[in-house]
């Protein structure tokens, strides 16, 4: 028995180390805990935030996008029919409805989505004007068309359709 409680007691964990060098630096672990705590909270406020954003222009966008269909004479359901909505607005612009897969393409190797962002641009820059709005307007309505479908939609601006290719 002897033994055995001699082995159990130099088992026995202590720190009896000491460094020769002196420091005065102690590590805090509750500052350290807040400052992890602060971020992720100011992390998960930005997120929320974010999505708030993000959901309220969406909410504007398809709004809008009803009321341009409207006004171009088409049922304004369209605006939240995923690919529909692409093939109504080309139709309206009077674009060639085999284009449509063009938005999509950003799979796709060597065209991606630069190939994607100008489609989005050529098929809005057609759909300002069918409104009577210049290709500012068009490229404006690629970059920023949580504002201006509504301004399109609510504006003055009257459908005159693909006409004014002629």
């Amino acid at each position: 028995m002897d033994v055995i409680s001699q082995i159990a007691k130099s088992s026995y964990y202590t720190n009896s180390y000491s460094s020769p060098y002196s420091s005065s630096y102690t590590a805090s672990d509750d500052a350290a805990g807040a400052l992890v705590g602060g971020l992720a909270i100011g992390m998960w406020i930005f997120l929320i935030i974010f999505a708030i954003f993000a959901i309220g222009a969406g909410v504007v966008t398809i709004i809008g996008q009803w009321k341009l269909y409207k006004k171009a004479g088409k049922d304004g359901y369209i605006a939240l029919i995923p690919v529909y909505n692409v093939i109504a607005e080309m139709e309206m612009a009077g674009m060639p409805i085999y284009f449509w897969f063009l938005n999509y393409c950003s799979f796709i190797p060597w065209i991606g989505w630069i190939g994607t962002l100008a489609f989005l641009i050529w098929k809005d820059i057609n759909l300002a004007k069918s409104f009577g709005k210049s290709a500012g307007t068009g490229v404006l309505l690629a970059f920023f068309p949580y504002i201006m479908y509504p301004v399109l939609g609510f504006g003055k601006a009257q459908y005159i359709g693909p006409q004014y290719k002629k």
